[in-house]
């Protein structure tokens, strides 16, 4: 049997419409890149039509079959696609495209129920196919609602968490921060942290503590700030990218405000976080991961309500990798707290060789305010930075009086919420007021 041209033509479009769509990056796509995706689209709609009406035997094949089978695979085909693209993307352009496909999944699931309900004389095989295709559209329906339902997630692991930072989570300058860009020579107070100092589910960059406390500074005038925040960040990691902003951007820093937490001590914790993973897993199928990460109504909904049970555990070792645990041993011996200090001792020591005064702020677990009592953490930090003769601010006892809901940024996410930042910006203020020159 001799190949039709169109055959060849509608292969090589296939093959650049998936390489186009694997390589685009949806979220920050230029006009360019979505008018050629477009234009692809067409061309492949347009062969594809021609192919149907020649007469090469492959063809009429599907002719034949097109009255239902042919919608039931392309059904199968945009289902398939429909779950696939969120684990490209989640965010970004590419729900749109998604959510034209869902309208064309409702088409298709209408034209097979008529057929089908020309074919079988049966009611009750009928009213079984109408309760199961309209079950099938209202979730269609649901699932297009929720593909633009952005919500804070402390992972930020959630659809929902990658669509809320997709929005909120800027500017980012060119050092990767989330800040202004950053210029040489300036006059600038630094902010150096983790996750609360970035703004991790705040919205919007001027209700994180270090904007707050800029705002109620007195005698500002001249004076900028730099925010060196970094998701995840460590007391080492912080400490490298102190070292490397100031000698690149060579600022005229008077205070360095340093954010402290209580699990700045995880890379130094007996049993690491990776030997302790498998542990707080369930064993997943692949068609579990497929529904879970194909669906933004499942996936969100499996955010909330976690699955974590593993038949096969040792207790032993639940025991040890029990985080409380470890956070009790790391707290309590110093040959695990020292070694999160050393770090705090190089900050120090930088900060001296550049006469910058350090501030430090330490926020507590805003899930459990006593958290820190029962493993002697607090404790801990104000023991070592007061020996430093550093100021040290623990914003507990200003936040006793709120709720969780109102000291977390979300119910699933514990970082500070705006609230807490805003007490945190003028306790920090207050600090540098009293000192009197900035």
């Amino acid at each position: 049997m001799k190949i039709n041209n169109a055959f060849i033509r509608l292969g090589i479009i296939l093959v650049i419409l998936g390489v186009c769509f694997h390589y685009t990056p949806m979220e920050k796509s230029s006009l360019l890149n979505i008018v050629t995706l477009v234009l692809i689209g067409i061309i492949l709609v347009v062969e594809t039509r021609k192919l149907l009406e020649t007469k090469n035997k492959i063809a009429s094949i599907i002719l034949r079959f097109k009255s239902i089978y042919l919608k039931l695979f392309l059904l199968f085909v945009l289902v398939a696609t429909i779950l696939y693209m969120p684990t490209i993307c989640s965010y970004g352009k590419i729900r749109y495209a998604r959510l034209i496909l869902l309208l064309f999944t409702i088409l298709y699931i209408g034209l097979i129920t008529r057929d089908l309900f020309r074919s079988i004389s049966k009611n009750y095989l009928k009213n079984m196919i109408l309760i199961f295709t309209s079950c099938f559209i209202v979730f269609i329906l649901i699932e297009s609602t929720f593909m633009f339902v952005s919500y804070p997630f402390g992972s930020g692991e959630a659809y929902a968490g990658k669509l809320f930072n997709y929005k909120y989570w800027n500017p980012i300058n060119k050092e990767g921060f989330r800040d202004k860009e950053f210029k040489k020579n300036e006059k600038a107070i630094l902010f150096l942290g983790d996750s609360y100092t970035a703004g991790w589910g705040i919205k919007k960059v001027e209700n994180r503590f270090s904007e707050i406390a800029f705002k109620n500074l007195k005698g500002k005038k001249g004076n900028t700030f730099y925010n060196i925040g970094q998701y995840g960040a460590d007391s080492k990691i912080e400490y490298e990218n102190l070292k490397r902003i100031v000698n690149k951007y060579n600022p005229n820093s008077q205070y360095l405000v340093l954010q402290v937490l209580y699990n700045d001590i995880d890379p130094y914790l007996p049993l690491s976080v990776k030997s302790c993973e498998k542990l707080n897993q369930a064993t997943k199928s692949n068609a579990y991961n497929l529904v879970v990460n194909g669906s933004y109504l499942i996936n969100l909904l499996i955010n909330f309500y976690p699955v974590n049970s593993n038949i096969k555990i040792n207790k032993k070792l639940a025991k040890a990798c029990s985080y409380e645990e470890r956070l009790r041993i790391g707290y309590n011996d110093s040959l695990y707290y020292n070694k999160m200090f050393r770090y705090h001792d190089s900050i120090i020591t930088f900060c001296k060789s550049r006469n910058i005064k350090p501030i430090v702020i330490y926020f507590p677990l805003m899930e459990d305010l006593n958290f820190d009592e029962n493993f002697n953490i607090d404790t801990r930090f104000k023991k070592y930075f007061k020996s430093k003769n550093i100021d040290f601010i623990n914003i507990k006892n200003h936040i006793s009086h709120l709720n969780r809901d109102q000291r977390q940024a979300s119910k699933m996410d514990a970082h500070a919420s705006e609230i807490v930042h805003e007490i945190a910006g003028k306790l920090i203020a207050k600090k540098i007021n009293n000192y009197g020159n900035h």
